[in-house]
């Protein structure tokens, strides 16, 4: 009932009724759909060689909202022609990373203070080093926050002078001040000597944790090995002597 007419001749618009439907979850698929669907994704990772957990990735997950929001949008549509191809997709990179950084530099610009961790590895394939640096902040809820700012190629030989210019490079692109960064970095001494004049410096508790249980693995290991030793040896000497207690009598 929408419009109650009441005896005195006004009329009072009621709240609208609404339909029983309307309380249904209609955001969960069918079951014959959802298992449509999984086979769906089977064959994405078969055929585009991708790994299983790219199904419950960020970005694809992104990706499947909009094509589902033009689909109610815009009704059915051919999806082959409309996705760009891959040379349109490479062009537009550009232009998203510096609408991206420009956003993330708004944020760190709201900090008063940002954390930095970095390290470097080799791509023992192509023989190539890499340096990152990422930083964690906090947003203006006091979420935590943490995005990369920079993985970038070093050709040079990775000295302290050299790393301590890559992150410095990066502040500055990022537009914040070396002294409101903390870093965060493993031991090496390299890394040490890099920071050691120029902002607050903590070692990584996971890596020095991971540093201490090795040790005591290594040490664990050397004593059990050294009781095996002392397990062998007093067999050997209780031998020795019982072959000289045989030879006596």
């Amino acid at each position: 009932m929408l419009v109650h007419k009441c005896g005195s001749g006004t009329e009072e618009h009621l709240p609208t009724q609404h339909k029983i439907m309307k309380f249904a979850d209609t955001n969960i698929l069918p079951p014959q759909t959802r298992e449509h669907l999984t086979t769906e994704l089977v064959k994405f990772c078969a055929l585009d060689l991708r790994p299983y957990s790219a199904v419950s990735g960020d970005g694809f997950q992104s990706l499947c909202e909009t094509l589902v929001s033009y689909g109610a949008r815009y009704g059915k549509f051919n999806v082959k022609k409309a996705l760009p191809d891959h040379t349109t997709t490479a062009r537009h990179v550009p232009e998203i990373v510096e609408s991206t950084k420009a956003a993330v530099r708004q944020e760190l610009a709201q900090c008063d203070y940002i954390a930095l961790t970095t390290d470097g590895w080799t791509d023992d394939f192509r023989k190539t080093s890499y340096v990152t640096v990422t930083a964690h902040y906090f947003d203006a809820e006091l979420n935590l926050q943490s995005c990369i700012l920079n993985t970038g190629v070093v050709d040079k030989r990775k000295t302290a002078e050299v790393l301590g210019n890559v992150v410095k490079e990066v502040v500055v692109d990022f537009g914040f001040e070396m002294n409101k960064v903390t870093i965060v970095k493993d031991n090496a001494s390299n890394m040490i000597a890099a920071f050691r004049d120029h902002t607050c410096r903590l070692s990584c508790f996971a890596h020095c944790l991971n540093l201490v249980v090795n040790d005591m693995i290594s040490v664990i290991g050397a004593a059990r090995i050294f009781c095996r030793g002392g397990q062998k040896s007093r067999r050997r000497l209780a031998s020795a002597e019982g072959a000289r207690s045989r030879r006596r009598r």
